[in-house]
């Protein structure tokens, strides 16, 4: 299991109090955690030849290997 998926990593994660960090997982890379003043679970996908973000839902909602599922 990545870092990313790690419950714990994902606890640990500090929220945002502006702006928004990205972490990406290795598999599937398109797996993505973005931090705001929420966590969100984030896939990425290519339309047109752009990356797009597509989010998955709310860190909490899902776990972390339920969202990656439905990245791939």
């Amino acid at each position: 299991m990545s870092c990313v998926k790690a419950k714990s990593y994902l606890d640990g994660l500090s929220l945002e109090e502006s702006g928004q960090k990205f972490y990406q997982d290795t598999e599937p890379a398109s797996f993505v955690v973005c931090v705001t003043k929420v966590k969100i679970y984030v896939a990425e996908c290519k339309i047109h030849g752009k990356t797009v973000p597509a989010n998955i839902g709310k860190y909490g909602a899902f776990t972390a290997t339920e969202a990656s599922e439905r990245a791939k």
